[in-house]
């Protein structure tokens, strides 16, 4: 789970290590094989598919310490150098576990089992590969990060852009904005590119993704997105990132997802269960959040049997630092009106989960939390609908200043300049530009807009340029309404006076929207 993260953490990801998934292992002393480290990294990435190798010990740390505590590392490292590294890393919530490929099996193994993070040691590169295979696929399913925001009533709580609400509320707007966009073929072509790229070399993933675009349908993006495929695991990265160009692109199939839940939506009040490891202070700030709103940054996959929830939970003793939480959701249909949820057994590719599915950016009223005799957190939540009190005043108003009408790039650019993202927010307006025909009347918005984000950053000569294209495009509309007009005055003598009126009112929209400037 995350809370809170500082924004530019989330809007721009470390650009030298961008990776669209959530795991990736950390190969620290290869083998001076080049031919046999190949293969075995070939093998590795059939289970995970980022790969970072390094041969110095203080790299490998400073880049396990510098990537995000949401992401999750799976360590794999040389005797020679585990010694080195292993004790200054192993507290750190980014590290998930620990492999060592040793020559020396029954020394190594003594002094390390005072790390519990520390999973095998063995000789045999094989060996490890198959404990890592086998330990990763239960680990994916206890170690996927709950990402949440949350809104909390009280005064002095953050009302600011960039507080508590504030990123709660932009959350929701963000959310809102990319199911009414439209999508093309050159967004889903861009995605697919992204994808080719993060699976190159790894012909089991590439193979996977060629299956996916010969035979994706709609009525069948729950199935793809409950594989175990990159489908799932890039689309849950971005959402639990907010990388916000990922979601853009990936917007398609998040409205696919959200028709298939919308057409399948429970029509009974539902009790379901998600567990869920936690830091201490993870769970201390859902504590504080009693009686107060959380909205989930992704789908939230849950089940309605509580049995197959503490399935997951696993051993205690083999948890470091970390809290055992269940959650308990109460949801009833009645509430819903834009974030539908639906039990996906039928569509799912893991039918016997009893799997239900709420919608991206679900938002939920903390009840209570528990700890029970079996030393697990309860949380209970309940469901709450757009239409909240204290909810509906506050997104209305955000929506306001956003505008109504059609949803466009420039609506998404004005999302996020409201937000403070100004660069992000002039590559989605400058994306509107490059798209739009040299005289569309939208042009005038993302000129003028343009150019105030860049006098707001001081990019005074920035700011000039746009004022100018927006100067030349209202001239250039004036120029050719005139002509439309002179024609028209002459088709009153042919095509009589209704007709003439027509073209006016035409001529009209574009006039009011140059007079709006």
């Amino acid at each position: 789970m995350a809370t809170n993260i500082p924004l530019r953490e989330i809007y721009f990801p470390r650009s030298d290590d961008n990776h669209l998934e959530k795991f990736s292992l950390v190969w620290l002393g290869a083998n001076a094989d080049v031919q046999k480290n190949q293969e075995m990294k070939r093998k590795l990435r059939t289970t995970i598919n980022h790969c970072k190798e390094f041969d110095d010990a203080d790299e490998c740390k400073n880049y396990i310490e510098q990537t995000s505590k949401d992401d999750r590392l799976v360590l794999l490292i040389s005797n020679q150098l585990a010694r080195q590294i292993v004790p200054s890393i192993h507290q750190l919530r980014q590290v998930l576990g620990i492999y060592i490929n040793s020559e020396d099996k029954n020394n190594d193994e003594k002094w390390s089992r005072e790390f519990p993070k520390l999973k095998g040691v063995n000789v045999e590169f094989n060996e490890l590969i198959s404990q890592i295979n086998e330990d990763h696929s239960n680990q994916k399913k206890m170690e996927e990060p709950l990402w949440i925001n949350m809104f909390t009533t009280i005064d002095d709580a953050g009302k600011s852009t960039t507080g508590i609400n504030g990123q709660f509320v932009f959350s929701q707007l963000l959310i809102d904005c990319l199911l009414r966009l439209k999508y093309n073929e050159m967004d889903k072509n861009e995605l697919l590119s992204c994808f080719e790229k993060e699976c190159k070399g790894n012909q089991l993933e590439l193979d996977r993704l060629h299956k996916f675009q010969k035979e994706y349908s709609r009525d069948k993006v729950l199935w793809w997105y409950t594989c175990d495929s990159f489908f799932y695991k890039t689309l849950n990265a971005a959402l639990r990132k907010q990388n916000i160009h990922m979601m853009f692109l990936y917007r398609s199939f998040i409205i696919d997802m959200y028709h298939q839940l919308e057409h399948y939506q429970s029509k009974s009040p539902v009790r379901v269960y998600r567990y869920q490891l936690m830091s201490i202070d993870e769970l201390s700030s859902l504590q504080k959040s009693i009686g107060q709103f959380v909205s989930v940054n992704s789908f939230l996959s849950t089940t309605n049997q509580r049995e197959i929830a503490e399935f997951y939970m696993g051993d205690r003793t083999q948890q470091v630092d970390l809290e055992r939480v269940l959650f308990e959701i109460i949801a009833d249909p009645k509430v819903v009106m834009t974030k539908p949820f639906a039990d996906i057994s039928t569509l799912s590719h893991f039918a016997d989960e009893s799997e239900v599915l709420f919608m991206l950016g679900s938002i939920f009223r903390i009840n209570s939390i528990i700890r029970d005799d079996e030393q697990v957190w309860v949380i209970e939540m309940s469901l709450c609908g757009d239409d909240e009190h204290s909810l509906k005043h506050v997104l209305g108003d955000m929506k306001q200043k956003i505008g109504a009408g059609e949803t466009t790039l420039c609506t998404l650019g004005k999302v996020l300049w409201t937000m403070g993202k100004f660069d992000l927010a002039k590559k989605y307006y400058t994306r509107c530009v490059k798209e739009l025909s040299h005289n569309d009347p939208l042009l005038l918005i993302a000129y003028d807009d343009l150019a105030n984000i860049a006098t707001q950053q001081n990019q005074y000569e920035e700011s000039i340029q746009w004022s100018q294209n927006l100067a030349e495009l209202k001239e250039r509309m004036l120029s050719n309404d005139v002509v439309k007009t002179r024609e028209t005055i002459i088709s009153i003598h042919f095509g009589g006076l209704k007709a003439t009126l027509t073209i006016f009112s035409l001529n009209g929209y574009v006039l009011n929207k140059l007079l709006d400037f």
